[in-house]
């Protein structure tokens, strides 16, 4: 026994003990980062809460038997950081964000940080979460529109899996009805957390007619459609109808991203090389990565969405990526 003590009280044990508090750090950086792009969705509740009370309980005691170390009292206040973008985005998700805070304010209080220490931090990080909330407040004020909008039909999956659709109504407002588009294959589902991707929102149809049909009457219907089919339909919309292009994509293509031409005043200027969808080759429109076939969505009969477009324009890609806030 006396053995024992001497082991659990040594240096090196509470040394090594402190290096299993960077695991959980890791743990809540990632969710901080999470929080930010993406929405949080919790399956199985009930399992979810003892299996975050059970690790809470385990890191704490690692953390008060190794309270006094230096690895420790960095962790503590690491912590206290990394806790406040959880509070702000997924405020509400009382399960996840008490145990995180609870464990973060114990190990804070309790660290073998000085008092003077403790103060000057504390202070520090009470302004740090004033700033924090009173800034989020304000661009959620500010940029976040002010419309109740009800989701009355949720995740309409396309037939490949890659989009799904959903439809917003705002009753009595100018907002109308919007359908909004999504990629369907960038949440993360690790069984226990849900986490849904956010930021990448694409308005496809809007109605506010005052006198529109109802949100749930309308008929959504995902369909495929070869590449061939797609270009005709667009071409006989629009026959002049051309591409934006980035860097990369006029180099796949073989095509000078700008071209010299001569302006009113007889000047000669550069301007965009435009991409004319009718003057494209099989083998062009293969370097710009545009399957062979892909999904198209119906709206009350009608083609609202070309898989072909969201492709070109590389809408969900990761640097169309937004802050979503709501």
């Amino acid at each position: 026994m006396a053995t024992l003590k001497k082991i659990l009280n040594s240096f090196w044990a509470r040394l090594g003990v402190s290096l299993l508090g960077i695991p959980y750090v890791i743990i809540v950086t990632v969710l901080a980062y999470r929080s930010i792009f993406y929405t949080l969705i919790i399956p199985k509740r009930a399992e979810f809460v003892l299996l975050s009370c059970g690790i809470t309980l385990f890191f704490a005691v690692t953390m008060i038997y190794t309270r006094k170390q230096f690895i420790t009292v960095i962790i503590s206040l690491g912590l206290m950081f990394l806790a406040l973008p959880i509070i702000m985005f997924w405020f509400g998700e009382w399960s996840l964000i008490i145990p995180i805070i609870a464990l973060s304010l114990v190990i804070f209080l309790l660290s073998g940080a000085s008092e003077r220490t403790k103060t000057i931090f504390g202070a520090f990080l009470l302004l740090y979460y004033i700033l924090g909330a009173l800034g989020y407040y304000l661009i959620a004020t500010l940029f976040t529109p002010h419309v109740s909008e009800i989701t009355t039909k949720k995740d309409i999956v396309s037939d490949s899996g890659i989009y799904r659709v959903y439809i917003e109504d705002a009753p009595g407002s100018a907002a109308g009805t919007e359908i909004m588009l999504e990629p369907n294959n960038k949440d993360i589902d690790n069984k226990i957390l849900l986490f849904r991707v956010k930021g990448y929102q694409h308005k496809i149809y809007v109605n506010n007619d005052p006198n529109r049909k109802p949100a749930t009457e309308i008929v959504l219907e995902w369909d495929t459609e070869t590449r061939e089919e797609c270009i005709d339909q667009l071409l006989a919309i629009a026959p002049a109808m051309t591409f934006t292009l980035d860097e990369k994509q006029y180099e796949a293509i073989g095509m000078p991203p700008t071209i010299k031409v001569k302006n009113e005043s007889g000047k000669t200027v550069e301007k965009r090389n435009p991409v004319y969808l009718k003057d494209l080759t099989e083998k062009q429109l293969d370097a710009l990565e545009i399957p062979a076939k892909g999904d198209i969505l119906y709206v009350d009969g009608k083609i609202q969405f070309r898989y072909i477009s969201a492709v070109v324009e590389k809408r969900f890609d990761l640097k169309n990526r937004e802050v979503f806030l709501r």
